[in-house]
């Protein structure tokens, strides 16, 4: 009677730890899986929100405003593509307007999320090529809040020459280059200007490399990054305190940056936990 009695005792025991072990599992999926689309499901809910700060702008890979051209650029190039990066976690961004001296156009969300980051662009039908121009982002969320960035970019014709990326000529403003290889070869050919210009690729305003030239023509230089993607603006200098930005380009390896709420990572931890306690009560009792 007693060894009968401890027999379903036992067996009642072994049910609970299964189906505890059952439910952790389960809880933890489910937590990943929330947090994963955590965004998307907020954005589809309708809320209230209590928002009262603007807007953000986004830093880039290098550290810099993630906004193209900016205050102080000076172009070597056509500037065809104006781009910005914000976010605004409370209420999302509804909308991102650039003037251009007094030409005012409204910019479209080419990617990303409006809360946690979303990036902007505008193409511009006529390429500005010369003189010196004003500039001002205004971007602006769910609850009519806005942030403002202005200043102001000008042209420079001190030096002239094709840039190569990998063996590809850079042709407009902002180019996207894939690599397979994190080792990126760069290419300048000069066509006039300056023997003596010093040309460098730099990121958020940091120098990755200063290319080299045996014959005053053709200057090269290679750089090997970290993954994901990297927005470089191409530089030429001779002598002036302001290099002149041949082009900016993004360099992209098929890494995808995740960038997670704290709402998510703590998700996320949740998740693990569950699974990895669920996983362990389902081990044999000998190796736990």
């Amino acid at each position: 009677m007693d060894s009968s009695f401890l027999a379903i005792f036992l067996v009642v025991i072994k049910m609970k730890r299964q189906t505890l072990s059952t439910l952790l599992l389960v809880a933890g999926v489910a937590l990943i899986v929330v947090g994963y689309f955590e965004p998307q499901i907020r954005a589809g809910l309708v809320i209230v929100v209590a928002d009262d700060t603007p807007p953000e702008w986004m830093i880039d890979s290098g550290g810099a405003l993630a906004l193209n051209p900016k205050d102080g650029s000076v172009y070597g190039g056509p500037v065809s593509m104006i781009q910005a990066s914000v976010k605004d976690l409370e209420s999302g961004v509804t909308s991102v307007v650039v003037t251009i001296d007094q030409a005012v156009y409204s910019m479209t969300m080419y990617a990303g999320d409006t809360y946690t980051g979303s990036f902007w662009k505008y193409s511009l039908a006529t390429p500005i090529t010369s003189g010196q121009h004003s500039i001002s982002y205004v971007a602006t969320n769910g609850v009519g809040l806005t942030t403002t960035y202005t200043g102001s970019f000008s042209f420079s014709t001190a030096i002239q020459g094709t840039w190569y990326v990998n063996g590809i000529e850079i042709t407009i403003s902002t180019q996207t280059v894939y690599s397979s290889s994190l080792t990126v070869n760069f290419t300048f050919s000069r066509s006039s200007g300056s023997i003596t210009s010093t040309l460098k690729v730099t990121e958020g305003g940091m120098t990755l490399v200063t290319l080299t030239s045996t014959d005053s023509v053709t200057w090269r230089g290679s750089y090997t990054f970290a993954g994901g993607q990297h927005t470089l603006a191409l530089t030429a200098s001779e002598g002036v305190t302001t290099p002149i930005i041949m082009a900016t380009l993004s360099v992209d390896f098929g890494g995808v940056v995740l960038d997670f709420t704290t709402e998510q990572l703590v998700m996320f931890a949740a998740g693990a936990c569950c699974l990895g306690g669920g996983g362990y009560l389902r081990l044999p009792k000998k190796k736990r």
